[in-house]
């Protein structure tokens, strides 16, 4: 067996690479680690991402073979992410640094499993790289979503009936308060859907991104994913206003249930959906079979 430094000679340079960039781009990622753990709906997206790796790294292990290999592909997004980090520094804005993280964490799959291995991981990337938008629009979505969220909770209530007020206050802080039937609900960040939305567009890249179909089918895809993870927000807030007076005493549990059944029923109806589609690779695989197959009867005695 050869050593390391004989089957990788490029190893030196990539672990000099991956040093400079860690550095580069340390405060990016402490931010968005920092974001992540301090909101439940950007970790839900995070987990569906670590998820799909795994599944990833499972069904194509054999495929994804390391090759440590410099190439002009890698190179060039590299230097991509860095030029794009430099343009941050004189135009401020956290979306330079973090398109520049996306373009960096390419560059070292491709530098790691070479083209092949990139070109399968390319779902994931876009999932990746959607996350670091969803990232960048937490903050400014908050607010709009909540209220579209109250907005039409309050509606579809009204209409069976109900007596139902929509208030916001801004001291101290911003809070919707919903009201219905004399009891009072506050419409707060969880209810947003912002973690529904976010998960489900980010699933809808990775099942849609790498097949056969074409760009108008992948857009839609994207819009339903967001639209489906806007139902089941509203869903959940209808669930919770009309089974809270039920249990009055596990109110906290309720809102727990309510919210994971609304989070996993909309990933597996996308999953439903979406995923039944062939994939680009399983198409190709597809073709290269009677090839293959037509090889060996050849060859064989």
């Amino acid at each position: 067996m050869k050593p390391i430094r004989a089957r990788y000679p490029d190893l030196p340079y990539i672990l000099l690479l991956f040093l400079v960039t860690a550095a580069l781009f340390r405060p990016a990622t402490g931010w968005i680690a920092q974001q992540t753990m301090a909101h439940e709906q950007l970790r839900q997206s995070f987990f569906l991402l670590l998820f799909a790796a795994v599944i990833l790294w499972i069904d194509h292990r054999k495929k994804l073979t390391l090759r440590l290999e410099i190439t002009q592909q890698s190179l060039g997004l590299l230097a991509g992410a860095f030029l794009m980090m430099a343009a941050g520094l004189f135009f401020h804005g956290a979306y330079l640094p973090l398109t520049a993280l996306a373009l960096a964490l390419a560059a070292f799959v491709h530098l790691l499993f070479g083209d092949r291995g990139f070109k399968l991981s390319l779902p994931w990337l876009t999932g990746f790289a959607a996350f670091l938008l969803f990232v960048f629009l937490f903050h400014g979505l908050d607010w709009p979503l909540r209220r579209l969220a109250g907005v039409q909770a309050g509606q579809i209530l009204a209409a069976f009936g109900n007596q139902v007020q929509l208030g916001e206050l801004t001291r101290p802080e911003g809070m919707l308060l919903l009201k219905v039937n004399d009891r009072l609900y506050e419409v707060a960040g969880q209810c947003n859907g912002f973690g529904l939305i976010s998960t489900s567009t980010i699933l809808a890249l990775l099942l849609v991104v790498s097949r056969l179909l074409p760009l108008w089918w992948k857009a839609g895809a994207i819009v339903l994913a967001f639209i489906s993870g806007a139902i089941f927000n509203l869903l959940r807030i209808l669930g919770i206003v009309g089974l809270a007076p039920f249990f009055p005493n596990h109110y906290d549990i309720l809102h727990e249930t309510l919210g994971l059944m609304a989070l996993f029923g909309g990933l597996a109806f996308l999953w439903w959906l979406l995923g039944n589609v062939e994939k680009e690779d399983s198409d190709s695989e597809a073709e290269e079979s009677p090839q293959n197959h037509s090889t060996v009867s050849a060859n064989s005695p």
